[in-house]
């Protein structure tokens, strides 16, 4: 691919005349150029510059963060996801959450990376059938592999303050 000094060039070829550009056009860290140079050769149809857009799109998408839970679409349309939690506890105790909250490292609540802030979820601990709602009110974990951080009180209630990380269903009950 040719290096323009500032962005790489793709070379575009004219495909019968249906996909024409006028000039170069940048396209974010990527420079396309048509087949022949860089002289006006008409204008690009709706049609044509409708599908360069979904192009983009559907490339961005594809650049996003993949999640790293399995996730399990049920006939009641609640979201649930398998994956490990991990709990924190008396350190961030009074300190501010990414919700603006002071942590509460007794009160039932969790850190997820994506779930809006109020989701309210039931976490069951895997290992021994314990249950306990939470509601999400900071980011995180983020360690790779876990989809959950609890808090102290949660992770209590099903029983997981020994073993620190445990495999986990999480099922989403409301999301706010």
């Amino acid at each position: 691919m040719p290096w323009s000094g500032h962005l790489p060039i793709l070379v575009v070829p004219a495909v019968a005349g249906a996909f024409r550009l006028p000039a170069a056009t940048s396209l974010g860290s990527l420079c396309l150029v048509p087949e022949g140079g860089l002289e006006p050769r008409g204008t690009m149809n709706q049609f044509t510059r409708a599908l360069l857009v979904l192009l983009l799109l559907f490339t961005m998408v594809g650049c996003g963060s993949m999640h790293t839970g399995a996730v399990q679409a049920t006939s009641s349309a609640s979201i649930i996801l398998h994956g490990k939690a991990s709990w924190y506890g008396e350190a961030f105790h009074g300190r501010p959450t990414a919700s603006g909250e002071p942590y509460d490292m007794h009160a039932p609540t969790a850190a997820h990376k994506t779930l809006p802030f109020g989701t309210r979820v039931r976490v069951t601990n895997l290992d021994n059938g314990k249950q306990t709602v939470v509601r999400i009110n900071d980011r995180g974990p983020f360690v790779k592999g876990r989809i959950i951080d609890l808090s102290y009180g949660a992770a209590k209630k099903i029983q997981m303050l020994q073993a620190g990380v445990v495999r986990v269903k999480l099922e989403v009950l409301s999301q706010s």
